[in-house]
């Protein structure tokens, strides 16, 4: 199957799948969610710029600018977007930081109001920063420090923390996708792309799509990648049957004809 015909079916997978309501679950039929519902309108979907407007999106707020064009950014979303960059920054950790070997002073953002800043929202605050023109405000050179910071000793990225009681912890593919999507190539080393390719000894369809996006951030090639993401597409036309995930793989099949995403560092 070529990339051309597995897009489409995933993008007619994601038709189907939307709610009456025009917002989208993480698995067909369940309440609409702030993260599959941006995804989905990355991959390509009409916006539901009503049903975002009407609902608290909580951390997702983040994923606004990210994931929606500038002429879908209405003036209500953009607000919402800056109330999550206020609401949503992580609360320094200053007690354990040494035995982490992390700098808790270092704010990022949250999944959860009021706590820890995370590696994800962070980055989704850092793309959508990006996107807006925000590259040098103190909180988004702030929350650069911080995920840079928490980089692993394997050159990738996890939830947060890179080490616990003297253990380094190892990295996974999500945390470090998102993580070189939010950052500038000059910013990180070539391990952290070499972890992202041993997504290919143990693939998923969440990992792959993922994989190809970061890559393609930063001119990496993806072609493996693309081949094994196809693979992956059940016949119905989605990837695991999830509304998250087969947004994801459309918009890295997407990316793969046309060379942009909605995630690319354009630096």
């Amino acid at each position: 199957m070529d990339i051309k015909s597995s897009h489409l079916r995933a993008v007619e997978w994601l038709q189907l799948a939307r709610n009456m309501d025009n917002s989208w679950g993480y698995l067909p039929g369940q309440v609409g969610d702030g993260e599959p519902t941006l995804l989905a309108c990355a991959a390509g979907m009409r916006a539901p710029l009503d049903w975002l407007a009407l609902n608290e999106l909580h951390w997702s707020s983040l994923l606004l600018p990210a994931t929606l064009s500038e002429k879908r950014l209405t003036p209500v979303l953009t607000e919402k977007f800056k109330r999550a960059m206020v609401v949503q920054r992580g609360r320094p950790m200053e007690e354990n930081q040494a035995e982490n070997r992390l700098d808790g002073s270092l704010r990022g953002w949250a999944w959860v109001e009021g706590t820890f800043s995370w590696v994800e929202p962070t980055a989704y605050a850092l793309i959508s920063s990006r996107i807006l023109g925000d590259l040098k405000s103190k909180i988004v050179l702030e929350g650069r420090a911080m995920l840079l910071d928490r980089q692993c000793a394997d050159g990738g990225w996890n939830y947060g923390n890179k080490e616990v009681l003297g253990r380094a912890l190892g990295s996974d593919f999500r945390s470090t996708a998102w993580a070189v999507m939010a950052l500038e190539r000059s910013l990180f080393t070539d391990r952290a792309m070499t972890r992202l390719e041993t997504v290919y000894r143990y693939p998923s369809a969440n990992g792959l799509a993922l994989t190809i996006l970061a890559g393609q951030c930063h001119s990496y090639r993806v072609e493996q990648g693309i081949e094994q993401l196809i693979q992956w597409q059940r016949a119905d036309g989605s990837f695991s049957g999830r509304c998250d995930w087969t947004a994801l793989a459309a918009c890295a099949l997407n990316a793969a004809q046309n060379g942009g995403h909605h995630f690319a560092n354009p630096a």
